[in-house]
């Protein structure tokens, strides 16, 4: 493994509940590239959220139990990294699936569009910075049938993202290239 880190922006399972066997799989991967001193870091997805407020997710476990080189993002936020190989630093912002459907879209860009600056202004030293989300982005090709969004998603503009302080983002929930 030639890289400084493993970020996924979402969906590490198809189910809020995964199988035992999937979730140990999956465990064993996070440990394996913690034994190489490798950070994942996963921003959670609409098939890692929980869609009531009482619920955690099965991810969320392995970051309580402050598994080493493991970062979670289930609320917006940023982490910056320290990079071993390259020896860069690199501020990530986490902006996870977060089913807000009961808000007017125009209220939800807003919402998106101020955690990211306040993430961006949140300072700190670094060589690039990294966005990691995970929406229905406005654009994205879904496919060569009908589409519709389900209840409770919003599409996001792209302009959102679209700034000269960002070096890359990386998106999920799209699964097409």
């Amino acid at each position: 493994y030639n890289c400084d880190f493993v970020l996924i922006s979402g969906d590490i399972f198809h189910s809020l509940r995964p199988s035992g066997f999937l979730l140990n799989r999956f465990s064993r991967f996070v440990a394996k590239l913690s034994e190489l001193d490798m950070p994942v870091v996963v921003v959670a997805g609409n098939h890692d959220q929980p869609r009531t407020l009482n619920k955690k997710s099965y991810l969320s476990a392995l970051y309580a139990i402050r598994a080493p080189n493991f970062h979670y993002f289930d609320k917006p936020g940023s982490l910056l990294l320290n990079c071993k190989r390259s020896g860069k630093v690199v501020k990530i912002i986490g902006l996870p699936f977060l089913p807000l459907g009961f808000m007017r879209p125009q209220m939800f860009e807003k919402f998106l569009d101020d955690a990211l600056s306040n993430e961006i202004d949140n300072g700190g030293d670094y060589d690039y910075l990294v966005a990691a989300a995970h929406f229905h982005v406005q654009g994205a090709k879904l496919g060569n049938y009908p589409y519709y969004l389900p209840v409770g998603e919003i599409k996001v503009p792209r302009h959102i993202f679209r700034r000269s302080e960002l070096s890359y983002v990386a998106l999920g929930h799209i699964h097409l290239h």
